[in-house]
């Protein structure tokens, strides 16, 4: 989306102005460097290798105050064309996703979400459900995972024939035509611990294991541009499975994203401190000194890893036991809901964000979590926090045949 120019107050003209200016004086500076042969040909990109066309800032140190002054307005720009956020959600049927919008809406052909999530295995027959959310105007994000293998038994051939019949039958869908497209991301949270897949798990046997499936795809005839492979990590990791380590490469991967929640005191466990986190310590916490194996500043290290790549939300949702296990605090989860969506539109790179619409117990892990904003079922009360949120600017709806002709990468 162009910046219209009809927004364009006097402020903005003046830091244009500013910016030309700072532009004529980097260039006049940059001419200098060059006939002094100051440029290191080998600086430092973001992402930890070298570019041979790195920026001013990389490549002129006496530059750097400079060119921070001059960031101001190419990250306006940069909001200005990644609008609007992509809304997603998990559901499981398209009764309950048009549900949902039509809540959100208030209108019974309103629509609002443009990615539904689902959570097939290799082990399932590939989802009819594909076809029925396309023809109504809903893209797929399919986190495919796999619960019997390990990761080395994948690459021995354990799972071939899944594998090769998930490819036939992607393919069988995508030769309907019109764009058909959908986002898949492969064995998600593998840095967590606590999938079959990340058993004796090195980064090594992921990115091996990430294209070895791939390879499959395309060898059943899938074509590279009918699918969007995304890299799913969760966010939070110690240090020794950091989300970095596991990456694929840009080559590979469409788009990049992790996993993150407030649980608030919902789970109750030895391994986890009850605590109601702001949006900010759930996508971008600082790193603890107190915790010195664990990592964070999830948003901040999947921007410098993929600088290139757009940034998903991919799993993400809030409980509203806000200082009590099992106590529910409505207006407290509706703030939180506000505040999070408000801070994600305000971040680089972030192109979509897909709620967790669901609840999720496991006893035995003291896990007793309620994320819904939305009941399908109509017997709680929905969330207005979240309406509001996702109705405002910079959120909004794309069409399947609009979005597979989209570039959702940084500008």
């Amino acid at each position: 989306m162009k910046f219209p120019i009809t927004s364009i107050n006097n402020s903005l003209i003046k830091h244009r102005l500013r910016y030309l200016f700072i532009v004529a004086l980097l260039s006049s500076q940059l001419i200098a460097c060059i006939s002094g042969s100051q440029i290191n040909p080998g600086a430092t990109h973001p992402s930890g290798g070298t570019s041979s066309a790195a920026t001013p800032t990389a490549q002129l140190a006496p530059l750097a105050e400079a060119t921070a002054t001059a960031i101001y307005l190419p990250t306006l720009a940069n909001n200005a064309t990644s609008k609007p956020i992509l809304l997603g959600v998990y559901a499981n049927t398209l009764e309950e996703l048009r549900g949902m919008d039509k809540w959100i809406t208030g209108s019974p052909d309103g629509r609002n979400t443009s990615i539904v999530q689902i959570f097939p295995k290799f082990e399932n027959a590939f989802p009819a459900r594909l076809e029925e959310f396309w023809a109504n105007g809903y893209v797929t994000f399919i986190n495919l995972t796999e619960s019997t293998y390990t990761m080395q038994q994948i690459l021995d051939g354990a799972l071939n024939p899944q594998i090769d019949a998930w490819a036939q039958s992607y393919k069988a869908w995508v030769d309907k035509g019109g764009d058909r497209f959908a986002f898949i991301a492969l064995f998600q949270e593998m840095n967590g611990g606590w999938r079959k897949y990340s058993e004796n798990l090195t980064p090594d046997l992921f990115k091996q294991g990430y294209q070895y499936v791939q390879d499959r795809f395309y060898a059943a005839g899938v074509p590279r541009a009918s699918i969007r492979w995304v890299f799913a990590p969760n966010g939070w990791s110690t240090v020794e499975n950091k989300f970095e380590n596991y990456y694929p490469g840009d080559d590979k991967i469409d788009v990049v994203g992790f996993s993150s929640y407030n649980y608030g005191f919902c789970v109750n466990n030895a391994n986890y401190l009850p605590v109601w986190l702001t949006p900010e310590q759930v996508y971008n916490p600082p790193n603890n000194p107190a915790k010195p194996d664990e990592i964070f500043r999830y948003l901040d290290r999947i921007r410098a890893m993929a600088p290139t790549k757009p940034v998903f939300l991919i799993e993400t949702g809030t409980s509203d036991e806000y200082a009590t296990n099992g106590v529910a605090d409505r207006a407290q989860k509706d703030q939180w809901l506000a505040s999070a969506y408000a801070y994600l539109a305000e971040q680089p790179q972030v192109r979509a964000v897909l709620y967790f619409n669901t609840t999720e117990t496991d006893q035995a892990k003291g896990i007793q979590c309620d994320y819904r904003v939305y009941d399908f079922g109509g017997k709680t009360e929905n969330f207005e926090g979240y309406r509001t949120a996702v109705l405002k600017s910079d959120y909004g709806y794309i069409s399947p045949a609009d979005l597979a002709h989209l570039d959702l990468s940084p500008k």
